[in-house]
């Protein structure tokens, strides 16, 4: 084969792998998968076709990881930590590539289905482009180790107070059974009372069918659990992380002071000096 040719060759592979036409096939298949969503489109004559173009993508990420595993070599390929994310990303969606053919039917049909959306996590490729992506992913690491102790302490709390409900709201013939039925389903319930989001909709569920003294327990309990689990330990898990986040931002500006400070003071320096020369001068012309 002529050097032209595999040159020609060369080039149409590259301008396949490219991150524009990567990213838009990539932009294409999350619209597909955003209209096929509506129950009337997918049933309708269009639904066929967005299932065409939904194929077609998949047929085009195993292209471009056939011919970047080609251009790169297995050994560069792997490298990259990008390229094993992609792959890993397209290897789990290919089952879908059976669909056409009858091969997955009934449960297994909808778990193909929602492998298809672990495509969509490839969007994940245009982080690279944000600017001062690694000092942002530093930031958001620091917050993270920071929110450790209290998000621990969080899930304890929560665990508490979850399996206290479980006892006390647990009961067969409680009106809140299907909320605290188990300490899991519980600490879900509790979860919801903590995000303060019509969190007392449930105590008044509960005391409605109580009697004056436990309706007032109750009522009491919620609050308790809304107070310190929902303000106290929610925002402080708030503000430990948003304080870690802004922490290089912080350290950016003291140094940027510690250095105006350094200047101002060697400006006075020079200046006093200069002062000192000319008061000299004057001196010795005066003498």
């Amino acid at each position: 084969m002529s050097p032209d040719g595999n040159t020609a060759r060369q080039s149409l592979a590259h301008s396949i792998v490219s991150e524009r036409t990567t990213l838009f096939f990539i932009s294409l298949n999350a619209a597909v998968l955003f209209f096929d969503a509506f129950p009337a489109i997918h049933a309708s004559p269009a639904g066929h076709w967005l299932h065409i173009i939904d194929y077609g993508c998949i047929l085009f990420f195993v292209l471009e990881l056939v011919l970047k595993l080609i251009l790169q070599g297995r050994r560069g390929y792997f490298s990259q930590a990008w390229n094993v994310f992609d792959f890993t990303v397209v290897v789990l969606s290919l089952p879908a590539l059976l669909v056409p053919f009858g091969v997955a039917q009934g449960e297994g049909f909808v778990a193909i289905l929602l492998l298809r959306l672990i495509r969509l996590s490839r969007f994940m490729r245009a982080l690279r482009f944000i600017p001062r992506l690694e000092r942002l992913v530093a930031g958001a690491q620091r917050a993270l180790r920071a929110s450790t102790g209290v998000m621990l302490a969080m899930l304890f709390y929560l665990f508490i107070f979850g399996l206290a409900a479980t006892y006390l709201f647990g009961q067969p013939d409680s009106p809140a059974h299907a909320k605290f039925s188990d300490p899991l389903v519980s600490m879900y319930s509790m979860f919801t009372v903590f995000t303060v989001e019509g969190w007392f909709e449930t105590p008044d569920l509960i005391a409605g069918e109580s009697g004056y003294w436990a309706a007032h327990a109750i009522r009491a309990f919620f609050v308790l659990a809304v107070i310190t689990g929902g303000i106290i330990l929610l925002s402080l898990l708030n503000a430990v992380f948003v304080e870690e986040m802004s922490s290089d931002l912080s350290e950016q500006q003291e140094d940027s002071f510690e250095k105006l400070d350094v200047e101002l003071a060697q400006l006075k320096s020079e200046l006093l000096q200069r002062l000192e020369a000319i008061e000299a001068r004057i001196a010795e012309r005066s003498g």
